[in-house]
């Protein structure tokens, strides 16, 4: 079962009630600028020992939040970010290399500082119509997994597009299914959801 935590379920969790709710396959943290409640999900992925994942979910969370960003890092076992989102964290990371090389951003933050050790970090960076590039290990090559593009006229709305493909690869993830597989699954709700407005399936 999947679980998406927020500050005030990790806060529950840390007073006391943990061993009284059943255990989560994965749990999933969407980065946000608060940062006493990324203290308390940081406390309970220490306590459950769960995985954590971090969209970054905008240009500016990098941008302006890099300090907070790059504090939770260390505890992230997979890395979501699309085109712009990896170029912003590269140029607030001072990253070395070119900022468009999003290969060398992903291995780059795939072998970014990490607490646990026993999981290595998977860095998954979507670029619109264009291959997806996912790193699993600081020492793993880059798969690049190319996106089947729709035509203009069936394109409506792209927000949320990315939590879309969060979503589908996780789903898949906690299912059981390869990393390639994940990457197929976000790819097919992040074209469901861009034929939707307001990301919305019809008829339901």
């Amino acid at each position: 079962m999947l679980k998406v935590t927020s500050s005030l379920m990790a806060l529950e969790l840390l007073n006391g009630s943990v061993e009284n709710r059943p255990k989560p396959t994965r749990y999933v943290i969407l980065i946000v600028h608060n940062s006493s409640s990324h203290r308390s999900c940081i406390d309970v992925y220490l306590v459950l020992d769960q995985t954590f994942a971090l969209n970054i979910s905008a240009p500016f969370i990098a941008q302006f939040f890099t300090e907070s960003l790059l504090k939770i890092l260390p505890y992230t076992d997979i890395v979501f970010g699309n085109e712009t989102e990896a170029q912003a964290l590269a140029t607030a990371t001072n990253y070395p290399g070119s900022k468009t090389d999003l290969v060398g951003i992903a291995k780059a933050f795939a072998g970014y500082e990490k607490s646990n050790k026993a999981r290595e970090r998977i860095v998954v960076f979507t670029n619109g119509a264009k291959s997806t590039i996912l790193v699993a290990g600081p020492n793993a090559e880059a798969q690049i997994f190319p996106v089947k593009a729709l035509s203009n006229d069936k394109i409506v709305d792209t927000n949320g597009a990315g939590d879309a493909f969060a979503g589908g690869f996780l789903g898949a993830l906690v299912s059981g299914k390869t990393l390639g597989e994940c990457v197929l699954a976000g790819h097919e709700l992040g074209r469901m959801c861009i034929q939707e407005v307001c990301h919305c399936t019809q008829g339901n």
